[in-house]
């Protein structure tokens, strides 16, 4: 068992506008990871399939992987993407820690290299990243006790 599944039927109906081939390719890098991944849930979020951890606490970095149709290619996107090691330097995108691979096909999906990020993002997930940052300066948190 694989925990929630989103089928075909789901996937074609949440991306009614994506090209025909876009979505062969969408529908087979999503069938490729449904043999890939550890026991997850999927959910269609964010303009995308989502790969959660099972039972995730509904939080972005409970997100191993997602796919999401841009115009002919596909984004294999990482949430956590900024903390995974890449020395081929395929993750794109300058947010804090959000990073996507374009896919343009499933053979460039199959690539060892992406399988890699892949299994880091899995580790990273199901150890349970947390924030190593504290949410505020130790200066204001002095500020805050003496009050």
């Amino acid at each position: 068992m694989q925990g929630r599944l989103v089928d075909t039927n789901a996937i074609r109906s949440a991306f009614p506008t994506v090209a025909r081939p876009t979505l062969l390719c969408l529908l087979e890098c999503h069938r490729i990871l449904n043999e890939c991944l550890p026991i997850h849930e999927q959910r269609i979020r964010w303009n995308s399939i989502a790969y959660m951890k099972l039972h995730p606490r509904k939080m972005a970095h409970d997100c191993i992987c997602s796919l999401s149709p841009r115009g002919r290619t596909i984004e294999l996107g990482f949430y956590l993407g900024s903390l995974l090691e890449d020395p081929a330097s395929l993750l794109k995108g300058t947010t804090k820690y959000k990073r996507f691979v374009p896919i343009q096909d499933t053979d460039h999906f199959k690539d060892p290299l992406i399988m890699k990020l892949l299994d880091q993002s899995i580790a990273l997930v199901e150890k349970g990243w947390k924030h190593t940052q504290p949410s505020h300066s130790s200066e204001y948190l002095e500020l805050i006790r003496g009050i």
